[in-house]
């Protein structure tokens, strides 16, 4: 079956009890029915997998609570769009197996300088604030950060 097929069996089947479980990992959902439908009991780590999902979708819906090593896995996040999103919790396990080493080194380097470059940023904001103020480092704070593993 199509995506195109299966859409419009589910929209004719309102009084079918879908599994949304495994409906988050088959591969003819679309992201039409996902979106009309967020009131349903999707699995986020198995959608976050799913070749529907795309990295415009994830950065367009914030608001899901997206697994990030599914995301990594996910065979639309390529090595462009990890690399120009380092700040993103990736899963370095994940890309150190899906992608070369100089592409995996690649990242690692660009992380090291993202962190560095916000470390430094953060002592800059630090010295100017009051010395009451001793907020922690950005990395403690910001929940959008890669765990080197």
């Amino acid at each position: 079956m199509n995506p195109y097929d299966f859409e419009k069996l589910f929209n004719s089947s309102k009084y079918i009890e879908w599994d949304y479980d495994t409906l988050s990992e088959y591969p003819y959902i679309t992201w039409n029915i996902v979106i009309k439908n967020l009131n349903k009991p999707w699995n986020l780590s198995k959608l976050s997998r799913n070749k529907i999902v795309t990295w415009d979708i994830i950065i367009d819906t914030p608001f899901l609570n997206w697994n990030w090593d599914n995301i990594t896995l996910n065979p639309n996040i390529t090595f462009d769009i990890i690399y120009n999103n380092i700040s993103y919790p990736w899963n370095l396990n994940t890309i150190k197996t899906r992608f070369s080493e100089t592409q995996y080194i690649q990242i690692i380097n660009k992380l090291i300088t993202y962190k560095e470059e916000n470390s430094e940023n953060n002592s800059e904001n630090n010295s100017e604030n009051n010395s009451e103020n001793n907020s922690e480092n950005e990395f403690d704070e910001n929940p959008n950060y890669m765990y080197i593993i």
